[in-house]
């Protein structure tokens, strides 16, 4: 099967766990023996050797997963990086889809995507939504004030025709999708883990001190309302009251209020160090 993966606010080889998450499906979808082509945004050496994901649990036996040809990565990156402008891309999505004649067209949602839909449309394709972020809005979420002062509510009614458009949605939350949508066109699982690349017994420097007795809490995500963040505060501190040895590090400062984590947790008392 030929695949278009539409992930083109995302860099790859990155460091960020979309850019993570890209690759690592691409690569296991290649090794189930797909022709896969990613449009993405280009990272360093994107063109240059990565390293094999390893056998994977779908291929035949005897089949050896170096032979399987690795993705085919395009860069067609947002315009001035923003990922809120992917849909003046829409043209490029298209002749890329109209130049490979996929079978089938994932894309990775966003609030202001719906360019590889679109393409898959012009072609033909059948869709796939990749959805791990919440399509319905988040209770203090900005852009619903948004919405509402514009009336006609165009960012909420642009996010559910993206759901309606596509034949299957992939997500690990039925919840985040908006409520009419048909459970026959949701696929609800994990992510999962790279056991290849992450593991207890991966080398390199360890980017803290451990002292004996020590409980460190890791928070290794992105600083976004729906993930969590200030509920794990919250819940350090209380293990923190409790007399439990333990520090908070937060690993990963994208999304958009690092900082704001950081003061939180600093007003109930947490002792954190800081991620890069």
């Amino acid at each position: 099967m030929r695949i278009l993966y539409a992930a083109i606010d995302q860099v790859v080889p990155g460091t960020l766990g979309g850019s993570t998450h890209v690759q690592a499906v691409a690569e296991g979808l290649a090794a189930l023996g797909h022709e896969v082509h990613v449009a993405v945004r280009a990272g360093e050496a994107i063109s240059g050797p990565r390293p094999s994901p390893g056998p994977s649990p779908g291929l035949s036996p005897g089949r050896n997963p170096r032979q399987i040809a690795e993705p085919a990565y395009h860069d067609v990156r947002t315009p001035l990086g923003s990922p809120n402008l992917r849909l003046l891309r829409r043209g490029r999505l298209r002749a890329l889809a109209a130049a490979l004649r996929p079978d089938v067209v994932i894309e990775r949602y966003h609030n202001f995507g719906g360019e590889g839909l679109l393409a898959a449309r012009a072609v033909g394709a059948r869709t796939v939504l990749e959805v791990n972020a919440p399509v319905i809005d988040y209770p203090g979420s900005p852009k619903r004030t948004v919405d509402r002062l514009l009336v006609a509510e165009p960012m909420r009614r642009w996010r559910e025709w993206q759901c309606r458009a596509a034949d299957l949605i992939v997500t690990t939350d039925r919840a985040i999708l908006p409520p009419d949508t048909p459970a026959a066109r949701v696929l609800e699982t994990e992510w999962g883990a790279d056991t290849v690349r992450f593991h207890p017994g991966a080398a390199g420097p360890v980017p803290f001190a451990r002292q004996p007795g020590d409980l460190i809490a890791v928070f290794a995500g992105a600083f976004r309302a729906w993930h969590g963040v200030g509920r794990l505060i919250e819940a350090m501190t209380t293990l923190e009251r409790r007399g439990s040895a333990w520090r908070a590090r937060p690993e990963e400062s994208h999304g958009p209020y690092p900082r704001a984590a950081h003061i939180r947790g600093h007003r109930l008392g947490t002792r954190q160090s800081a991620g890069g």
